[in-house]
């Protein structure tokens, strides 16, 4: 009779749960997770730094202008060697600048994705609150919107491209192999692809530190939210809730010792 009360008992009264499930394990994922954050940001900024301090010192657009001049020679006196030689001396400034836009291409790269899970995470964890979660929900309406301004495949913004690290180095490499062919019309596009790339990623770049912003804040709200929730719980319902798992737990136990322990023989029953 134990044995069966413990069992229907357990089966009406939850007990605390061993496993959580994925989304409310993000609770618990937190803190790497902001840390993960903190350490892609303090690369990218370092990248960022370097990258900036190359383009004040060098004058991007001065080189291009120089390359796209040097090119036009190279059409008009074709198979020279002196203007082959003149080509090749003032593309290798724009082979440095893409050396470090590919740098901070993929420092972004890793800072953005840090964001998206960090931004996935808090999502995960605003949905293991149930029904409170909706209190929330006007909150991520700040990262949706910003959102959009990133070029597609992430945001709206079709006035730029999404460019990577893999893209500029693409660039790079098509640049040095038309030199070598010293095709005019091949190296008149990679002068517009240097150009475009570079737009492309200081536009996406420059996006990642106010999303990360408002993820920061909206994390605070999140916070704060279940910091009420736990403070608005009655601590003797609280307790009176420990002492019922408790209870349960214990009776449960008992319960099933009780089918499993052997029963002894009725007195005068045979052996």
């Amino acid at each position: 009779t134990g044995a069966a009360a413990a069992v229907l008992v357990a089966m009406f009264l939850p007990l605390p749960r061993a496993v959580l499930s994925e989304e409310e394990q993000a609770a618990g994922r937190m803190p790497a997770t902001r840390q993960q954050v903190d350490q892609a940001r303090a690369e990218f900024e370092r990248v960022q730094a370097a990258y900036r301090t190359h383009v004040s010192q060098n004058d991007v657009g001065a080189s291009l202008a120089a390359f796209e001049d040097a090119v036009a020679d190279l059409e008009r006196n074709s198979g020279s060697p002196e203007t082959v030689r003149a080509t090749e001396t003032a593309a290798a400034p724009l082979l440095s600048f893409l050396e470090r836009l590919q740098a901070y291409a993929e420092a972004g790269e890793t800072y953005f994705q840090a964001l998206r899970y960090y931004d996935d995470e808090l999502m995960a964890w605003t949905r293991s609150l149930g029904a409170e979660s909706e209190v929330l929900r006007s909150a991520t309406w700040p990262i949706v919107e910003y959102l959009k301004l990133y070029p597609p495949p992430v945001g709206l913004d079709d006035d730029y491209t999404w460019t990577g690290a893999a893209d500029v180095m693409t660039t790079s490499v098509t640049l040095q192999r038309n030199l070598t062919t010293g095709d005019p019309a091949a190296l008149r596009s990679d002068s517009s692809a240097i150009r475009e790339a570079g737009r492309n990623v200081e536009k996406i770049e420059s996006l990642h530190p106010q999303y990360e912003r408002l993820l920061r804040e909206y994390d605070e709200e999140l916070q704060a939210v279940i910091a009420a929730r736990g403070a608005s719980e009655p601590d003797a319902r609280r307790t009176l809730a420990t002492v019922l798992d408790v209870s349960v737990a214990l009776l449960l136990v008992l319960g099933i010792a009780g089918l499993l322990l052997p029963r002894r023989p009725a007195p005068g029953s045979a052996s």
